[in-house]
């Protein structure tokens, strides 16, 4: 069981949060005001509003890397709470497993799995980025890939024990026509929680 840890960043401060040789996995993150303890100041006119899109941002940011750079500020996240001092609040764990990388050629799937806490995905993408990966004689277009890839196979995968991965442009569309694809996968398993 690997720990959590919650760290509180001051708006206008900066912190480094750091897994060392493991990988940051980005449980949550939230930027606003949600009590009067944490980052205590005079300007705490509202509490209980936070900026949308926070998590989306960290992960993005942190994820899957050994160090990050945690920044609070409006003019990264906008002002949800105006006139009111905020803090970036982020928990995360350190990776126990370093992530896999999967390729599940067009028209074909594949299963991945994670017992007992389920699949954290990292990254995914649809199409053709290199020559070497489900190679083909049909590989015209090189450096193309579908759009809102990562946000489907996070919405089948994220947090499940088992995931189907099926590459085909019935569901990612065909970014690169003529062209023979794959689908990579980058994931890695959910620390199990007590």
């Amino acid at each position: 069981m690997r720990a959590l840890t919650t760290v509180a960043v001051c708006e206008q401060k900066t912190t480094t949060i750091t897994c060392s040789a493991e990988e940051i996995n980005v449980i949550s993150a939230r930027y606003g005001r949600f009590d009067i303890v944490t980052c205590e100041h005079p300007a705490m006119s509202q509490v209980g509003c936070g900026a949308d899109g926070v998590l989306d941002n960290i992960q993005d940011l942190c994820q899957g890397e050994t160090s990050c750079e945690l920044a609070a500020s409006n003019s990264i996240y906008g002002d949800p709470c105006p006139n009111t001092f905020k803090y970036l609040e982020v928990t995360y764990s350190c990776l126990p497993e370093p992530s896999t990388t999967v390729a599940v050629c067009e028209m074909k799937t594949t299963t991945i799995t994670c017992r007992p806490a389920g699949i954290n995905v990292i990254s995914a993408r649809y199409g053709r980025f290199d020559i070497v990966t489900c190679e083909h004689p049909a590989m015209s277009l090189v450096g193309c890939g579908a759009d809102g890839v990562l946000d489907n196979i996070q919405g089948l995968c994220q947090g499940e024990i088992s995931c189907e991965l099926a590459a085909s442009n019935g569901i990612y569309g065909d970014p690169c026509p003529n062209t023979f694809k794959y689908l990579e996968v980058t994931y890695s398993c959910l620390p199990e929680l007590d």
